[in-house]
């Protein structure tokens, strides 16, 4: 994959999982049992935060700027994969 992002530079579309929700208190509840919800917070925020620092990395070593797609479909250019509140409010949600 580093090669073809070399010498190919294809476009790459990709989603990314937020995690701010979970911070705020604001995510959906019934996705959770009870006595689940803390074990799956300190598993998942961590988790979503390197997943985006990792991915981060790979598209700056290899050149590539990054945007966010809204619901309209419109391109906003974004300095960071971090899908916290600033990117929340990029988006228009």
């Amino acid at each position: 994959m580093e090669g073809i992002l070399s010498e190919k530079r294809p476009p790459v579309y990709f989603e990314v999982m937020e995690y701010h929700h979970f911070l705020e208190g604001t995510y959906p509840r019934e996705h959770f049992w009870e006595n689940q919800i803390s074990y799956e917070l300190m598993r998942l925020i961590p988790n979503r935060r390197d997943n985006m620092a990792n991915l981060d990395t790979l598209w700056r070593r290899h050149g590539y700027a990054m945007h966010l797609c809204r619901e309209d479909g419109t391109l906003h250019e974004v300095q960071s994969l971090d899908p916290g509140p600033e990117m929340t409010r990029i988006a228009g949600k």
